[in-house]
């Protein structure tokens, strides 16, 4: 039996509602919709340059929503609305080029977007997400890399984003070859729990 003296000697383990959100990060128990917040989300692109540093930026408003299934992950969906005038390189000039014709044109087509069509769940934390993106009106295949950085339970998520693409499918080969073909784009996402 127990002596009081030994109960008080004992350690105490002090378990509150914030540690018990942050020991079950996975997508199961993170289930729900969820929509993007464009005032705390970071979206960066980069492009490459033959012996030089290259091209690189962000798009200041991506918009979109994340649904998990409470069932089966594999039947969750993502869409994103990136506003392609956003973008900013820190220079005026690129800036004004890359919203022009030869890139993103944005007067005729202001928005990036991107539908999944299937999920795939790799870990607690993270799935691949394949779906279509559309730019400038031309549609292709292309896989995210989502993982689920964080957790607040009832009230928001962080979600991280990774892929690359060739801009050449979507015509905009502009500078090519000095300026190499692929994209890298990477998405910080808070996203509010709307359900």
């Amino acid at each position: 039996m127990l002596t009081r003296r030994a109960l008080l000697a004992a350690p105490t383990l002090l378990v509150t509602p914030a540690s018990i959100t942050r020991a079950a990060i996975d997508l199961n128990v993170a289930a729900g919709r969820y929509r993007i917040d464009p005032s705390r989300t970071v979206t960066e692109f980069s492009v490459g340059q033959v012996g030089g540093k290259g091209i690189s930026g962000q798009f200041a408003s991506l918009n979109g929503e994340i649904a998990i299934d409470p069932t089966d992950v594999r039947r969750s969906s993502v869409s994103v609305i990136i506003d392609t005038a956003s973008v900013s390189t820190g220079d005026a000039s690129t800036d004004n080029f890359i919203r022009g014709p030869s890139v993103f044109d944005t007067k005729k087509h202001p928005k990036a977007e991107f539908a999944s069509r299937s999920v795939q769940q790799v870990s607690d934390r993270a799935a691949t997400v394949q779906g279509r993106l559309t730019v400038r009106a031309i549609s292709q295949r292309l896989a995210l890399a989502v993982a689920l950085e964080d957790f607040d339970a009832g009230k928001e998520a962080v979600f991280t984003a990774n892929t690359s693409f060739f801009r050449s499918l979507y015509g905009m080969d502009a500078g090519f070859p000095f300026y190499k073909n692929e994209v890298s784009l990477s998405i910080r996402a808070v996203c509010t729990k709307i359900g």
